[in-house]
């Protein structure tokens, strides 16, 4: 196996995604998408209307998830506090960061 195929196999192994939600995944699209920043122009764009949720409150998000909606925000939870974990400086080793965070206003 390829070093690139390795690291996929062991996040798929650390994340705990299997074959049928990444089947499913691939089948269903994207779930959501999530809002980290916006400026003046971004702010008339999030006027419009969806097909998918757009996340605003990771905390609130999974109420407006469909099932997979619900793994894919699990599976990306997961995956940054893991990622806080690899951090060199303790004072960012801070778990549930999603459910803190803020999207930015860029002037």
């Amino acid at each position: 196996y390829t070093y690139a195929r390795l690291q996929r196999m062991g996040a798929y192994l650390t994340l705990g995604i299997t074959k049928d939600v990444l089947q499913n995944a691939m089948e269903e699209g994207p779930q959501y998408a999530r809002l980290l920043a916006f400026n003046d122009r971004g702010r008339q764009w999030l006027r419009n209307e969806y097909e998918i949720p757009l996340i605003q409150k990771w905390a609130k998000a999974p109420n407006d998830l469909s099932a997979l909606g619900q793994t894919m925000h699990h599976i990306d939870t997961l995956a940054t506090d893991i990622q806080a974990l690899c951090f060199h400086n303790e004072s960012n080793r801070i778990g549930h960061r999603d459910y803190t965070y803020t999207p930015q206003y860029i002037k």
